[in-house]
């Protein structure tokens, strides 16, 4: 069922969603809140946009014009839906379009920052709904995300994801194959006392090596949401 809802944190901000599909979730609003888009950055591209919460998210806190793709049809419908709706036509762009060799259509080496939530559960352990695909490798791979992302971003760009904790040693391997690094790291704790279960990354093309762990992101302490995570909501 469809519907006109609210984003958390963003007045003036509303999306079209669709109980059906994938709505949008804690991770989309971890990984907006992490990506950094810079002055000078004049290409951004998200692979995956969904229904595009994230570059409605992001088109708050910057000027630049950004694209979204995504292989699903309903996908795009919704995404460009919410962006009529708020009226960011002249700086949202999205289409639809299969990840996988999409370097051919957007362009090669040209991409400042790229921004991605992947999927991360084999094909094997999702059944085969729209749900399901979304949070699994059916697909595509991260292998083959990491591969376009090599071919899209300029020497020195950004790729921005949100990813599972556990799984930091796969994408430590795919960095090697594709020449790229691991620049910084962002664990989450969505409770202080337990471990932590999702990492924002940032990943450059062709940069000096160094890896940057930052200070974590809590977002509750003693039961309470912290500070930190009551401004990425909005609620102060």
């Amino acid at each position: 069922m469809e519907s006109l809802d609210d984003i958390v944190g963003f007045k003036n901000r509303k999306i079209y969603q669709n109980r059906d599909f994938f709505c949008f979730s804690l991770d989309s609003l971890l990984l907006s809140y992490y990506v950094d888009i810079k002055k000078n950055d004049k290409n951004v591209l998200e692979l995956g946009v969904g229904n595009g919460v994230n570059l409605l998210i992001l088109s708050k806190r910057y000027q630049q014009k950004m694209i979204g793709i995504d292989i699903r049809k309903e996908n795009i419908v919704l995404a460009q839906k919410s962006i009529e709706y708020n009226h960011l036509d002249d700086q949202l762009k999205v289409m639809e379009l299969n990840i996988k060799d999409c370097y051919k259509k957007l362009g090669n080496d040209k991409y400042d920052v790229i921004l991605c939530n992947p999927p991360y559960y084999s094909a094997s352990t999702n059944k085969y709904t729209i749900k399901g695909i979304a949070k699994s490798e059916k697909e595509i791979t991260l292998d083959e995300i990491f591969n376009e992302v090599k071919k899209l971003l300029k020497n020195s760009g950004r790729f921005y994801l949100v990813y599972p904790t556990t799984n930091l040693e796969n994408i430590i391997t795919l960095t090697k194959k594709y020449n790229l690094n691991v620049k910084n790291i962002r664990y989450v704790y969505y409770d202080e006392a337990k471990s932590s279960k999702v990492m924002l990354l940032k990943i450059c093309k062709n940069s000096k090596t160094g890896l940057i762990v930052e200070k974590p992101l809590i977002l509750f302490k003693n039961g309470k949401k912290t500070r930190e995570y009551k401004e990425m909501l909005g609620e102060i």
